[in-house]
């Protein structure tokens, strides 16, 4: 491991390669330590003095990416309005092109369905994906079951979540009319 060359308050480290100082500087928000970077110099006390005014100029040819600017992009993000998807998307693109995150973008607008819709669109026999999914994979589900399962969602679910969205049904919603079903003596299907 080579020897740091850190003094306490110092917003970088100083380490040496061969004959040369080399600089890493730590970010003041996070606490990270950045890439190493060749002062050019062989002295400590150069490499110390290129280090400082690197740290209030900016590395020659690079921009300087400073707190400031970090603070100004989350309050943007903080004052985004709660549906602006494309604007969201757009941001999550960015950091992944950069290769800060690795994630699926995907779209919120599914759980905005009625959620009785959704229900009976999934058991229409005809229609459904799910039907279609399992006659893919050689599972059995049959016209019948389809058919019982919409009857339930007319006689049970629609009474219970009538004009709900998908995104707004939580597992406590699920569990309060399992449990209402259940003292009625129904089982849940």
């Amino acid at each position: 491991m080579r020897k740091t060359h850190h003094l306490a308050g110092e917003p970088f480290y100083l380490y040496r390669r061969k004959k040369i100082f080399y600089v890493k500087p730590i970010d003041p928000v996070t606490g990270l330590v950045g890439t190493g970077k060749s002062t050019g110099k062989t002295t400590e006390a150069e490499a110390r003095a290129t280090a400082w005014e690197w740290h209030y100029k900016g590395v020659p040819g690079k921009t300087k990416r400073s707190s400031a600017n970090l603070q100004s992009a989350l309050q943007y993000i903080a004052a985004m309005p709660a549906d602006d998807a494309v604007g969201a998307r757009q941001i999550i693109e960015k950091l992944q092109k950069r290769g800060f995150v690795n994630i699926p973008v995907v779209s919120t607008d599914a759980g905005r369905h009625n959620f009785i819709d959704f229900l009976l669109e999934f058991h229409d026999y005809e229609k459904s994906e799910y039907v279609r999914g399992k006659h893919r994979h050689n599972h059995s589900i049959g016209e019948a079951h389809c058919y019982d399962q919409t009857r339930w969602v007319k006689l049970y679910w629609q009474k219970r979540f009538a004009g709900r969205t998908i995104e707004s049904i939580t597992s406590g919603d699920l569990d309060s009319f399992a449990l209402d079903l259940s003292r009625a003596n129904i089982a849940a299907r």
